[in-house]
């Protein structure tokens, strides 16, 4: 019990660390539209994709964009962001193509 303990509370403290450097990094603004006192850090590859939570493979991104490019239902994102429905695929669309050309940004 001990041991795992540690084992998480070591993990936090990285990630933390991690996290602090993206967000000085990136300034607190999203790098897909440009938001202001942006606070989640997403990460590039999804870790599901094989990424891994090194400062390389994140970003700095707000709500709006970072809800945009997870996978939660459509009136989710009418009911908090107040986007159209007719306009929410549209939206993805648009930050997905943000998000390619941030991958070419950070990977090239």
């Amino acid at each position: 019990m001990r041991f795992t303990s540690f084992i998480v509370d070591e993990f936090l403290t990285k990630w933390k660390e991690i996290r602090l450097l993206v967000l000085k990094r990136d300034e607190r603004q999203c790098k897909l539209c440009g938001k202001k006192n942006s606070a989640q850090v997403h990460h590039i590859v999804p870790k599901s994709k094989g990424g891994k939570n090194e400062f390389t493979n994140l970003i700095m991104l707000c709500g709006r964009c970072h809800m945009l490019l997870s996978p939660v239902p459509d009136w989710l994102l009418t009911k908090v962001w107040r986007i159209p429905p007719d306009k929410v695929k549209f939206e993805r669309v648009k930050i997905e193509k943000a998000m390619e050309k941030a991958k070419a940004r950070y990977f090239s």
